[in-house]
């Protein structure tokens, strides 16, 4: 349903047009609670039995593919590890709180191209469907 209100570019973080970023990216900072700080999100987030965050090196699609667990490219075009990020750090949006409590799982898989995740049903089976309860 959000893709049929956004495009692909809304949800680019570009760590050198950070302007750019915040004055026209209309979806990653508004749920990031970068722009508005609101606890509709968080609690939506907080909320939840469990998140599981699953992603490979070999995605393919997903750059940096570190992004499917909240990881992101700093402006030294190194990957940071979303637990040092300040969307963690602060819990704007109850990252750190899921965690806290053992309610985050982050999954890396290698082996896996983008598209496989939902196409192939073995992988299916085995890394989505036990988390649905």
């Amino acid at each position: 349903m959000v893709d049929q209100h956004t495009s692909v570019g809304n949800y680019w973080y570009d760590p050198h047009h950070q302007e750019l970023y915040y004055k026209y990216s209309r979806f990653v900072p508004l749920v990031n609670n970068e722009k508005i700080n609101t606890s509709t999100f968080k609690e939506g987030l907080t909320n939840l039995q469990r998140m599981v965050l699953i992603g490979g090196p070999d995605n393919g699609v997903i750059t940096p593919w570190q992004s499917s667990q909240f990881g992101y490219y700093n402006v030294n075009e190194t990957v940071g590890k979303m637990r040092d990020r300040d969307e963690y750090q602060n819990d704007l949006i109850g990252l750190k709180s899921l965690d806290k409590n053992k309610k985050l799982i982050l999954h890396t898989m290698p082996g896996i191209p983008h598209f496989m995740w939902r196409k192939n049903m073995s992988i299916v089976d085995e890394f989505i469907l036990p988390y649905l309860d």
